[in-house]
């Protein structure tokens, strides 16, 4: 028999019918999945930007209630009155109880029928050819398990902005290591069998405790520039050092799971590792400086000197990276280091307490 190409010529660089110059095949079927909890304002604009998606196949969207205690009804339900006259189903499904984000987003995918599941934060905008360059992605091949694309962060803090640098992976489409959990979408059946997310992490890394599995599995998978999200990330004080602790806590669990090393001097990148060496040489002089201080009388303050010069350079290394635009965002950047390495130091103690 002679073996069938499937692969079609595409104008523009993105999966659109009124774009594809010969017939396609059938698309595949897309459920887009918002987990939610105590935003209904945030919701309402998500659902608002997906109203303007252009993919013809067929989708809905699968609002996940992660337990919240607020009303969504009164705020939510123009919009989707809106979706569903064109054509675009929504189902809302609540959960009895707060159970974290990986948790909301596999129930999502268990209710869903379709052959690919999005993943979209209740605080993101989609481009309007989101849905259309995720899908795109999986025609490059049957082994590939997920597609993702670029987070633009906006009206975000310096210490979000360097935290999210690596889901802008350039501007061609490539294999990945790493797809983020907000714009990702999934082959549903793949995604099943592996397990789907980790539902012990509540809050951070389980896209990339996912992306680990999946490639462990000897699945690829395909970054898209063309999938674009905006992404205001939490800007208050108290959401980024509670960010910050669960990525220090869930970094370690996920390290211990795949037998990685440990997450208190990171070997990631060279900045990461950086920033890893001088903190704690900072904290280590620090303590003996001050330990000194308190027992001997004399010959202390080398070790105070030495300990602020390691400081001045570790507040150096931080602005060059970061670009802080004033000393508030200075100390928070600091700060919000230095509690998720007091997370990443829980997390280790917690590991070894169960060996």
């Amino acid at each position: 028999m002679e073996k069938v190409n499937l692969r079609w010529e595409v104008k523009k660089e993105h999966l659109c019918t009124k774009d594809l110059i010969v017939s396609p095949p059938k698309l595949p079927s897309v459920a887009v999945i918002v987990a939610t909890f105590n935003r209904p304002k945030h919701l309402r604009a998500c659902l608002n930007a997906l109203i303007k998606q252009t993919y013809e196949g067929k989708w809905c969207i699968i609002v996940v209630d992660d337990g919240s205690t607020m009303q969504y009804s009164y705020l939510i339900s123009e919009v989707i009155k809106i979706l569903e006259r064109r054509g675009i189903k929504v189902h809302y499904i609540k959960l009895s109880k707060n159970s974290g984000l990986a948790a909301a987003r596999n129930e999502g995918v268990r209710f869903a029928k379709a052959d690919i599941v999005a993943f979209l934060d209740d605080d993101e905008l989609p481009d309007p050819n989101w849905i259309c360059e995720l899908v795109k992605g999986f025609s490059y091949g049957p082994n590939i398990a997920g597609v993702g694309g670029r987070v633009v962060s906006v009206e975000s803090p310096a210490y979000v902005k360097w935290r999210v640098r690596g889901y802008d992976q350039g501007h061609y489409i490539h294999e990945s290591n790493f797809l983020q959990g907000g714009n990702a979408a999934f082959r549903r059946d793949i995604f099943l069998k592996v397990g789907g997310f980790d539902s012990n992490l509540k809050f951070a890394h389980e896209d990339a405790e996912l992306c680990l599995r999946l490639r462990n599995w000897g699945y690829r998978l395909l970054y898209n520039p063309m999938a674009v999200v905006y992404h205001a990330h939490a800007a208050t004080i108290k959401d980024i050092l509670r960010k910050a602790w669960f990525l220090g806590i869930n970094g370690a669990y996920v390290y211990a799971k795949h037998k990685l090393g440990s997450t208190l001097i990171r070997k990631g990148s060279r900045s990461t590792l950086l920033l890893d060496l001088l903190l704690w040489f900072n904290l280590g002089i620090t303590i003996f400086g001050l330990a000194s201080c308190a027992l001997v009388k004399a010959g202390w303050t080398i070790l105070i000197g030495v300990s602020l010069l390691g400081w001045i350079l570790f507040l150096t290394v931080v602005v060059l990276l970061f670009r802080p635009q004033n000393i508030q965002s200075v100390a928070l950047l600091v700060i919000s280091l230095l509690v998720e390495k007091g997370g990443n130091i829980v997390g280790e103690i917690r590991r070894m307490t169960k060996l």
